[in-house]
């Protein structure tokens, strides 16, 4: 299955909205008038969907040609600006219900893609709407189902008595990045590198990562660290004396002993030993984060996960 755009610019938004529709195709948006959708518009002259921007319109237009959607002049009285965020959100509302229709299915999120549907929510609860108002606003605005909508306002609430605890004015939050994993899954997009062929250069990281800090506390001289978390990659690729060398530095250049959290991301059960843990609880770290990603066996191994749920 390819889509046919004559813009880059959201091809993130139309694959994954037509993903979410069809999850067993091979969806592809190709941009009009590269060599790539010509050579597949040989092979295969109809593509399942056209989108198309211009000065005044946005049109998605499906292989049957009498099935076409349009939205003309987004912002009243103005002219189509198609790198304007009234633009993305109208091309989501019009991908979303023409696929509700040519499909006859919704989806829980709705429209919701690339964001966390948390963050609405909070952002209405900090414009003092009640948690019942913020759940209609993703209903009415996103197509959120009610179940979804009302869950997303009840977790931003409580999220929200936790970050009102944080220092809003002269606060800051640290995080700091290993980008090693025993294997790269299949699906990831974060900076990730097998460490079985990097462990010799894994110090050398770390070495850097140490300048790093020394030249970042003044920048933070006066500021008052809430969180740390150590994420990636997966930070328990390293092994306990890395670990212990990692801690050992943030807590000489950032001490958490005051932080509200500190985390360390366990992102893999098949990374974790007690040695890494006596380190973990030694120094204090009050939280570990273990993905278990999904419990389904033959989804680990297609994805590349070398770990059981059972591990988990």
């Amino acid at each position: 299955m390819y889509i046919l755009a004559n813009m880059e610019l959201y091809r993130y938004e139309i694959h994954s909205l037509v993903k979410a529709f069809y999850p067993a195709e091979d969806v592809r948006v190709l941009i009009d008038g590269t060599q790539k959708a010509a050579r597949e518009r040989e092979n295969n002259p109809v593509p399942f969907m056209c989108v198309e921007f211009s000065e005044d319109s946005l049109r998605i237009t499906y292989s049957e040609p009498e099935k076409q959607f349009e939205v003309t002049r987004i912002q009243s009285g103005e002219a189509l600006n198609a790198k304007s965020s009234a633009c993305k959100e109208a091309l989501k509302h019009l991908l979303y219900t023409s696929l509700c229709e040519i499909t006859g299915r919704t989806l829980p999120w709705g429209d919701l893609i690339g964001i966390l549907p948390t963050k609405l929510a909070t952002a209405d609860l900090e414009r003092g709407l009640s948690p019942e108002e913020a759940a209609r606003r993703m209903e009415e605005e996103h197509f959120c189902s009610h179940e979804k909508a009302q869950l997303a306002a009840q977790i931003a609430l409580r999220e929200k008595a936790i970050l009102d605890s944080m220092h809003r004015e002269n606060g800051y939050s640290l995080y700091i990045g290993i980008p090693f994993c025993p294997t790269t899954c299949l699906y990831c997009s974060f900076p990730s590198f097998n460490v079985a062929l990097w462990k010799d250069r894994v110090d050398e990281y770390l070495d850097a990562l140490e300048r790093e800090m020394a030249a970042s506390v003044p920048l933070m001289e006066g500021q008052i660290l809430d969180t740390v978390y150590i994420g990636g990659g997966t930070p328990t690729t390293l092994d306990a004396r890395q670990l212990e060398r990692l801690i050992t530095a943030i807590e000489r250049y950032f001490p958490p002993k005051n932080a509200l959290e500190f985390t360390v991301e366990a992102g893999r059960p098949d990374s974790i030993d007690k040695d890494k843990l006596r380190v973990m609880k030694a120094h204090r770290v009050t939280r570990i984060s273990v993905n278990p990603q999904t419990m389904r066996e033959e989804t680990l191994r297609a994805i590349g996960r070398h770990h059981t749920a059972l591990q988990t």
